[in-house]
């Protein structure tokens, strides 16, 4: 399973594009964790909530600053390239 950790919160959901590293997260992991940056509009209905373990409705959509991501498969933590090969099966991520 691969798992981005960021601030000390993983998610089991997110996208890498040519836009960056964002997820979706509900107001209670958003309050529980206390991110007070980086967060934009509502999602729309029936997305979930990209904190592990969590099913919650998402309400926002939060951008992670790079500096502050770890990339982690099962019980490794991989660098930014290792982690984007191994995800996206050596495809080209753009």
């Amino acid at each position: 399973m691969f798992v981005l950790g960021y601030k000390n919160i993983h998610f089991d959901d997110f996208e890498i594009d040519q836009y960056g590293i964002w997820s979706q997260i509900c107001i209670n992991c958003h309050k529980k964790n206390f991110i007070s940056h980086k967060i934009d509009d509502y999602p729309g209905s029936d997305v979930i909530c990209g904190v592990k373990g969590c099913a919650n409705e998402a309400e926002f959509y939060i951008d992670f600053i790079e500096k502050n991501v770890t990339y982690h498969k099962g019980t490794l933590t991989l660098s930014r390239e290792d982690f984007i090969s191994e995800y996206y099966n050596n495809d080209k991520l753009f």
